[in-house]
């Protein structure tokens, strides 16, 4: 049976360490703040699944992540609009050519974004 009170409460702690780390960066360098904040949506949302079944699946695709969220507590479907705003920069911040330049407002918006999707997860799970 599958430990489901370290691994959710260790990925949590690494969600909030990267919005943490992208909040410091994100005046100086919204590119690599926006990463960062793209980290702690996936890692907040692995939280879950690992509270949840015991695993998550080894991908850096926010829906999908968040379907299995849904699939198994449906009040998360308020996230869609976090999710898709964060989903752009899985792949694309990877590759310079494939990622318009991040503004200061952009990096706002998706700071926002992680924020909320972590927020949720806090309530949800806690420290477990």
């Amino acid at each position: 049976m599958p430990d489901n009170t370290r691994e959710p409460a260790l990925w949590l702690a690494y969600a909030i360490e990267d919005l943490e780390y992208g909040r410091l960066g994100a005046s100086r360098f919204p590119r690599s703040a926006a990463w960062n904040f793209q980290q702690a949506s996936e890692k907040a949302l692995k939280a879950v699944l690992f509270a949840q079944s015991g695993s998550a699946p080894r991908t850096h695709d926010l829906a999908f992540l968040l379907q299995l969220v849904i699939a198994g507590n449906p009040s998360a479907d308020f996230l869609v609009n976090e999710v898709m705003e964060l989903a752009e920069l899985s792949t694309g911040s990877r590759y310079p050519a494939d990622l318009p330049e991040i503004t200061q407002s952009d990096c706002r918006r998706y700071e926002s974004a992680a924020a909320e999707i972590v927020a949720w997860v806090l309530s949800e799970i806690g420290n477990s």
